[in-house]
C-alpha cells in the first residue's frame, strides 16, 4: 500500500516537472531572439535612413562644388528704359540729324568780334557790318599751312564741330551726325584749297535762317577719299538771302 502511494507520488511529481519543462518561459520585452531581431531590423532601418540622408547631403555638396553658381540667385537683365539708362550707347544724342541747333554754331572768337556764336553775331549784324564796315565772324578749318587760316595746323587737326566732325571725318559719319545732305561740285575759286594729298571733290551745306533774316551755315568740303578736308563756318547776309532756296535750308531748333 505504502509502496503504491510512493509510486503515485513520484509519478505526479514527474508529470508536473515535465509539464513545467514543456511550457515556454514568459519573455520580457527586451529579451529573446524576437526582440533581438526587431532591434536589429530597427537599427538597420535607422542606418539606411541615415545613409540616405548622408548620400543626399553629399550629393548636394558635390553639386555645390561642381556648380559654384548654383547658390546664386539669377538676376534678369535690365530692359526698357533702365537698360537705356545703363548703356550710354543707347542714350538719345543731344542733337537731331537734319535739324540744326544753336550749339552747332559755337566757334572760337578768332577775329576779336566779341562773339562766340554765329547766330548771335548775325542776329545783331545781319549784313555782317559793324560800324559801317564788314567784320569777319567766320571760321575756316583746313590742312593748308600756306593759306590764310584762322587756327594753327595743330589746332585745326584737333578741332571738332559740336557734333564731333573734324578734318579726316568720313562722309558717312558726317551724314550720320547732320543728316544726308546734297552734294554739290566745288566752285572753281575753291579748287585751290586742296594740296598734294587732298583734292576737292564736292561739298555739302547745312544752313538755317535765323531771326534777323540772315542765314548761318556750316560747309564741309570733301576730298577724293570722301573725307572732310575743309570746314567753313559762315553766313549769307540779309541782302543776299533772296538768292537762297528755302528748300536748301534746315530747321533750327533752340
Amino acid at each position: 500500500m505504502k509502496k503504491t502511494i510512493c509510486v503515485l507520488f513520484f509519478a505526479l511529481v514527474f508529470a508536473v516537472s515535465l509539464f513545467s519543462g514543456c511550457t515556454p518561459p514568459v519573455e520580457s520585452a527586451g529579451d529573446g531572439p524576437q526582440s533581438a531581431a526587431v532591434q536589429t531590423e530597427e537599427a538597420d532601418a535607422a542606418a539606411s535612413a541615415a545613409g540616405t540622408e548622408s548620400d543626399t547631403a553629399d550629393s548636394e555638396d558635390s553639386n555645390t562644388e561642381d556648380n559654384p553658381e548654383s547658390d546664386t540667385v539669377a538676376t534678369e537683365p535690365a530692359s526698357g528704359a533702365a537698360a537705356d539708362a545703363a548703356d550710354p550707347q543707347l542714350q538719345t544724342a543731344p542733337y537731331t540729324p537734319l535739324v540744326l541747333c544753336r550749339a552747332d554754331f559755337d566757334i572760337p572768337d578768332v577775329h576779336g568780334t566779341g562773339y562766340t556764336n554765329l547766330i548771335d553775331y548775325y542776329n545783331d549784324y545781319p549784313d555782317g557790318k559793324t560800324g559801317g564796315t564788314f567784320a569777319n565772324a567766320s571760321l575756316m578749318v583746313h590742312y593748308r599751312e600756306d593759306m590764310d587760316k584762322d587756327l594753327s595746323l595743330a589746332d585745326s587737326l584737333a578741332f571738332r564741330t559740336y557734333r564731333g566732325v573734324g578734318l579726316g571725318t568720313g562722309r558717312e559719319d558726317v551724314f550720320a551726325a547732320y543728316g544726308e545732305g546734297v552734294t554739290e561740285p566745288p566752285f572753281p575759286e575753291v579748287m585751290g584749297i586742296g594740296d598734294a594729298q587732298h583734292t576737292v571733290s564736292y561739298f555739302v551745306d547745312y544752313r538755317a535762317k535765323i531771326q534777323s533774316g540772315a542765314c548761318v551755315g556750316i560747309r564741309f568740303y570733301f576730298d577724293q577719299n570722301d573725307t572732310v578736308m575743309f570746314i567753313d563756318y559762315g553766313a549769307v547776309y540779309l541782302q543776299y538771302v533772296g538768292n537762297v532756296s528755302s528748300a536748301s535750308l534746315y530747321p533750327l531748333a533752340g
